[in-house]
C-alpha cells in the first residue's frame, strides 16, 4: 500500500492534506502504522534574523506536525505539533545571530522559516515514547505516547529547556536519526543512540571541509546514557567516529 501527498502544506487549523516535504525517514510503530512529518504554514508578526552577517525579514514559520498513517485503511491523522513542545517564539533569540547560536536558518523565498527540521520520529523500545529528532535546533524530544505530554528533552542548544545536561564532549549537532533503548545503561538507565552529523559544532567550518578542520566537522554515532535525575549529566555510553579523536 502507499499514500500520496500531492498538495501544498495546510494551515494548522485544517486537518489536511499534509506535506512530507521535510521528512528523511518513515518509521513503523509496534501497531504497524507509519509515522511521518509534514508542515503547516503559520503567518506571524514580522521578525528579523541574522545569517552570515545578513539581516533577513521573515513573516511566517513552518510548524511541523507528526502524523500517523494506517496502511490498511489508508487513513492519516495528526498526532501532535512540534510547536506545542518547543514554541517557535522561544527560538527567536537564537536566530538573531545563527553564526554563533548553533541553529540553522532555513528561510524560503516567501519569507517563511523552517524552525525545527524534524529528521525522524521513532517509538522507544518499550513502546511508551515518541522520540523526535529536531535537526536544526540540535535537540531530541521524547513524548509520552499515551498522554502526549513531554517526557524529557535533551538539547545542545536549548540548555535551559534540556532535561539532562550535556558537556562539550556529549553535545550533538544537526542530529539525524535518534533511537532509544530501554535499560541498556551500566546501571539500567535508558540509552539514547543518535547520529551526530557534526555541522554547526563550534569550530567546524563547512565552507571547505577538506581544507578546514575536518575533525570538528566529522560525524559520529553517539550513545548517551540518560540519568534518572533531572539536571544530571548524560554520559557517553558508546561512540563511533572517523577520525576517532575529538
Amino acid at each position: 500500500s502507499f499514500h500520496e501527498f500531492p498538495a501544498r502544506p495546510a494551515l494548522r487549523h485544517q486537518q489536511g492534506p499534509y506535506s512530507n516535504a521535510t521528512y528523511h525517514e518513515c518509521r513503523v510503530t509496534p501497531e504497524q502504522k507509519v509515522l511521518a512529518v509534514g508542515q503547516h504554514s503559520m503567518a506571524v508578526p514580522t521578525f528579523t534574523v541574522m545569517s552570515d552577517g545578513k539581516v533577513e525579514t521573515c513573516d511566517g514559520v513552518l510548524d511541523e506536525v507528526v502524523y500517523e498513517w494506517d496502511p490498511t485503511r489508508d487513513a492519516v491523522k495528526a498526532l501532535f505539533h512540534v510547536s506545542d513542545y518547543v514554541p517557535w517564539q522561544q527560538l527567536l533569540p537564537y536566530f538573531r545571530d545563527t553564526s554563533t547560536s548553533g541553529i540553522v536558518l532555513e528561510r524560503a523565498d516567501n519569507g517563511y522559516v523552517t524552525m525545527y527540521h524534524t529528521s525522524s520520529v521513532s517509538v522507544s523500545s518499550d513502546g511508551k515514547l515518541y522520540i523526535v529528532s529536531l535537526r536544526d535546533i540540535n535537540t531530541v524530544l521524547a513524548i509520552d505516547r499515551s498522554t502526549l505530554e513531554r517526557a524529557w528533552m535533551v538539547s545542545s542548544t536549548l540548555a535551559t529547556n534540556s532535561t539532562f545536561a550535556l558537556s562539550e564532549t556529549t553535545k550533538f549537532y544537526q542530529v539525524h536519526a535518534a533511537l532509544p533503548a530501554s535499560k541498556l545503561g551500566p546501571g539500567g538507565e535508558d540509552v539514547l543512540a543518535l547520529m551526530d552529523d557534526g555541522n554547526e559544532r563550534e569550530g567546524c567550518d563547512t565552507g571547505d571541509i577538506s581544507e578546514s578542520v575536518p575533525t570538528l566537522c566529522a560525524s559520529r554515532g553517539l550513545g548517551l546514557t540518560l540519568p534518572t535525575r533531572v539536571g544530571a549529566h548524560a554520559q557517553t555510553q558508546l561512540e563511533y567516529s572517523t577520525p576517532s579523536t575529538w
